[in-house]
């Protein structure tokens, strides 16, 4: 079976989840996958060093931001929003916990 040509698909990921959970993983071994298969995908995180590394030694484009810090979330929704217009997604996605108040 072939597979699907991913050129024209561009994809903007974002997670603000824990540091550890299902969600999370799935997240991290997804975003992974679609690298290995030449899907271009940038990767938005809430600040995880661990996480950001693991992402990167996959070969994934990671931005790493600062939500969750108050009056920072100000700046950082700048920053999402200037990082996704040069990026141009033609999807989107994102990821948080339904019991989190975070951007």
């Amino acid at each position: 079976m072939s597979r699907p040509d991913l050129s024209a698909i561009r994809l903007l990921q974002i997670l603000v989840g824990e540091p550890t959970g299902g969600a999370e993983r799935f997240f991290v071994k997804l975003a992974i996958a679609f690298q290995e298969r030449g899907l271009a995908q940038k990767l938005i995180l809430k600040r995880d060093e661990d996480r950001a590394a693991e992402l990167r030694s996959g070969g994934c484009d990671v931005v790493e931001l600062d939500f969750g810090k108050g009056v920072r979330d100000l700046l950082e929704r700048r920053r999402l929003a200037r990082i996704t217009g040069e990026f141009e997604p033609t999807f989107a996605s994102h990821f948080e916990k339904t019991n989190r108040s975070e951007p």
